[in-house]
């Protein structure tokens, strides 16, 4: 696997772009990549380390299809979810992809490209090695790459990703797929999706669900599980009622100590909408019925409690029946995370 920056004839102007984008900083040194000094690179030796990647523990990984890139330049063409880049002679096009990870630090990272790329026709890959303050290019490619790199920041202060796929003069290459994943570490707690659902569903549910459970206490969906975490704490965990083993009290009491995570972040654009345009739309987004909008965001946002309110009473939807506990449990947790888009 080679690694070099990159320099090529009028290629060092976009990599010079490409650092004022993303604040690194600039490098002196010159490999030129044209067929005269191809013999050169293939000298230079694969970077030591992270050829092997260790098992992963707190995993964040994304993948952006080939079309949906952050910034290119301008000889693209976007094909379903696929993105060609043809560079004519003389000249070098990119598209540049971003993770947007929300969690800066040091970590173990993976991240690859798939591509289409005809016979004699060859690819780089630049990623945005933060901790070097340079980007990191490799190749060059005539097939889909995956790289497992080294311990580095490969992330900015804020937690961004970037990998670039670069095609010199006279070349044409597809890109159908971008990955990135990193490892930090941090072996991540108990949540209600991942383990808490299926502990009460093994143990509890059977009695405290339906209408009418036990003294109120319903387990059957996050927000009954969230609320009533306490006497769960009291009954079954430092009791003697319900059966937990051992490891699924610890999970509970780990659970509820921080602070009873539902698992999965939930947002209007995937989450929200959905339900209202299945559920709410023929009374409150083509008309305002009780002067209730929920058509687009901003009216979700500005009435989403009163909604929650509604719905969680089953008066809302008026027809088709009460909301599932799961489209229930993501408006509370949208409500809870603060509406995000």
């Amino acid at each position: 696997m080679a690694r070099t920056d990159w320099r090529s004839g009028g290629a060092w102007l976009l990599v010079l772009l490409f650092l004022a984008l993303f604040g690194c900083g600039g490098r002196t040194d010159r490999i030129d990549t044209t067929g005269a000094d191809q013999p050169l690179l293939a000298q230079l030796p694969a970077l030591p380390g992270g050829e092997v990647p260790r098992e992963p523990t707190a995993a964040v990984a994304g993948s952006k299809k080939g079309y949906d890139y952050w910034k290119a330049s301008t000889n693209v063409t976007k094909n379903g979810d696929e993105l060609t880049l043809t560079a004519a002679p003389g000249a070098t096009e990119y598209a540049v992809y971003q993770f947007a990870t929300g969690r800066p630090g040091t970590a173990t990272y993976n991240a690859g490209v798939d591509l289409s790329i005809a016979l004699g026709n060859t690819a780089w890959v630049a990623l945005s090695d933060y901790g070097a303050g340079y980007w990191a290019v490799y190749g060059p490619y005539n097939s889909s790459v995956q790289l497992p790199l080294d311990t580095g920041t490969y992330l900015s202060s804020t937690g961004d990703f970037y990998l670039a796929v670069l095609v010199e003069g006279g070349q044409t290459v597809t890109v159908n797929q971008a990955t990135f994943s990193y490892d930090d570490g941090v072996v991540p707690g108990p949540t209600y999706l991942g383990d808490i659902q299926a502990i009460l569903a093994d143990n509890c549910t059977a009695c405290h669900s339906g209408n009418t459970p036990p003294k109120g206490v319903s387990l059957e969906h996050y927000r009954g599980a969230r609320d009533n975490s306490a006497t769960v704490m009291t009954k079954a965990v430092d009791g003697s009622h319900g059966g937990l083993t051992q490891d699924e009290k610890d999970a509970f009491t780990a659970w509820v100590a921080d602070q009873t995570p539902y698992g999965a972040a939930v947002t209007y654009t995937s989450d929200i909408s959905p339900i209202i345009a299945s559920r709410c739309a023929a009374c409150h987004v083509s008309i305002t019925s009780g002067g209730v909008s929920l058509d687009g965001y901003a009216n979700a946002a500005a009435n989403g409690e009163n909604a929650l309110a509604q719905i969680l009473m089953n008066a809302m939807p008026q027809t088709g029946g009460p909301l599932s506990n799961e489209f229930k449990d993501l408006w509370q947790v949208w409500i809870d995370d603060g509406k995000p888009e």
